[in-house]
C-alpha cells in the first residue's frame, strides 16, 4: 500500500548547481599521445585468408575477420583443363566414354550461394535414410527456407544429391559411401580455431614459406603432394602473420581399418565447375580433379584441417596414433560423382581427391604452427 510522503522527508533544501572546491587547484591539461606500436602482422584468419591474395581476391587484406559460416573456398570459374596429347588409343576410348556421361549438375548453375547451399544440405541430411530420394527431397526444401538458391530442376537436383551419397568413396576406405555413414560415424561443421605462433603472445611468426619448407622436408619422395610444392613458391604468399586462424571442416568421417581401428578422416565438399557448358566425367577424371586441388590451394586447406583433427584426436582419443587414427582425406566433387556405377580410372573413383596425410607431416605442422619460426 503507498502512503504518503512524510513532511519530514521534504525538510531538507535541495541545493541546486556545482560548488567549486577551494582546495584543489585547477589541473594541468596536456594532449594525449598515442605511442603503441600497433601489431599489422596479428590478425584472426582462415585459409581463405591466408590464401585469397593468390588468387586475386579483393577480400585479401589484413585484419579480415573469416565468415565461417558461408562457403568462401569454391571457385566459380573453369579450372585450368588438363590436355590430352600423347595418349594411345584405349586411353582415347575411355576420354570419349567419359566425355559421353554428362554431369548430373550440367544445368545446374554454380556459385558460392549454391555451394553454401549444397553444403547445408549435406549437414542435415540423413545419409542413411530408407527412403533417401524423399529425405534429401525433405532437406532440400527446408534448407531452400534459409538460402536464396533458385532451383528450376529440383528433380535434377535431388537426383544428383542422391548420386553424391551413394558414390564409393575409394578402396583405401573399404569403398563405403557417404549413404553408409549413420550419425554415430560423422561430426558435421566441426568448427575449430587455435593459436597461430603463439596467439596473443607471439613467439614467433606462422608464413606459408615455412610450411612450404617443412613440406618439402617431411614428405616422401613419392608422396603426390610434391607435385603441389611449386604452387606455395608464389612470393605473395611469403606473408608473415600471428593470432588465430578459425575453420571448419564440413565432415569427419569415423571409419574401421582392417584390423577394426578408428580412422577419422577429413571430408570437404566442393561444387565447383571444373569444366565448360558440357560438364562430363572426363572433367572430374582423377587427374583433372588433382590439377584443380592444387590450382585452388586445398592441400594447404586440409592440412590445416588435419592439424585440428590432430589435436582434437589427441586430447579425446584414448591411446591415438596419428599414423593409425587419421584417415585418408576425401574431397568430394559432387558435380563428378555419378553414384553406385561412379568411373573409376587407374583404382581411383572419377570427382573424389584423396590424400594420405603422413603423421610425421602432420606432427611437424602442428609444432609449427604453435610456435611459428623466429626471425
Amino acid at each position: 500500500m503507498l502512503r504518503p510522503l512524510e513532511s519530514a522527508a521534504l525538510s531538507t533544501p535541495v541545493t541546486a548547481g556545482w560548488k567549486r572546491d577551494s582546495t584543489h587547484e585547477d589541473p594541468d591539461l596536456y594532449v594525449n599521445v598515442f605511442d603503441r606500436t600497433i601489431d599489422a602482422r596479428w590478425r584472426r584468419t582462415s585459409f581463405t585468408g591466408l590464401t585469397a591474395i593468390a588468387h586475386d581476391s579483393a577480400t585479401a587484406h589484413r585484419g579480415t575477420e573469416p565468415d565461417i559460416a558461408a562457403v568462401d573456398d569454391e571457385v566459380d570459374e573453369s579450372e585450368p583443363t588438363i590436355t590430352s596429347a600423347g595418349v594411345n588409343d584405349g586411353q582415347e576410348a575411355r576420354e570419349a566414354n567419359l566425355r559421353d556421361r554428362p554431369s548430373l549438375f550440367v544445368s545446374i548453375p554454380g556459385g558460392t550461394t549454391f555451394g553454401s547451399f549444397v553444403h547445408a544440405v549435406f549437414e542435415h541430411v540423413d545419409f542413411t535414410a530408407a527412403e533417401l530420394d524423399r529425405e534429401v527431397e525433405e532437406t532440400t526444401a527446408n534448407v531452400l527456407r534459409r538460402w536464396a538458391v533458385n532451383i528450376d530442376e529440383p528433380d535434377v537436383l535431388i537426383a544428383g544429391l542422391r548420386a553424391a551419397i551413394e558414390t564409393p568413396l575409394g578402396a583405401d576406405l573399404g569403398n563405403i559411401r557417404l549413404a553408409d555413414v549413420g550419425g554415430k560415424n560423422r561430426l558435421d561443421e566441426m568448427d575449430f580455431e587455435y593459436a597461430l605462433a603463439g596467439g596473443n603472445t607471439p613467439t614467433g611468426e606462422f608464413n606459408i614459406t615455412a610450411v612450404r619448407s617443412l613440406l618439402d622436408r617431411e614428405l616422401s619422395a613419392t608422396d603426390p603432394l610434391r607435385g603441389y610444392l611449386p604452387m606455395l613458391d608464389n612470393p605473395v604468399l611469403d606473408d608473415d602473420v600471428h593470432g588465430f586462424l578459425s575453420g571448419s571442416i564440413d565432415l569427419v568421417l569415423r571409419s574401421y581399418d582392417a584390423q577394426g581401428r578408428e580412422r577419422f578422416s577429413v571430408v570437404d565438399y566442393k561444387t565447383n565447375r571444373l569444366g565448360g557448358a558440357d560438364l562430363s566425367a572426363w572433367d572430374y577424371r582423377p587427374e583433372g580433379v588433382e590439377a584443380a586441388v592444387f590450382s585452388a590451394n586445398y592441400p594447404l586447406q586440409f592440412l590445416l584441417y588435419n592439424v585440428a583433427l590432430h589435436r582434437l584426436l589427441s586430447l579425446k582419443l584414448p591411446g591415438y596414433d596419428p599414423a593409425i587414427n587419421l584417415g585418408p582425406v576425401k574431397y568430394l566433387f559432387v558435380r563428378g560423382m555419378f553414384g553406385g556405377d561412379n568411373p573409376v580410372i587407374d583404382g581411383q573413383q572419377c570427382g573424389v581427391y584423396t590424400w594420405h596425410p603422413p603423421a610425421n607431416v602432420v606432427v611437424a605442422l602442428s609444432e609449427l604452427i604453435a610456435v611459428g619460426e623466429r626471425r
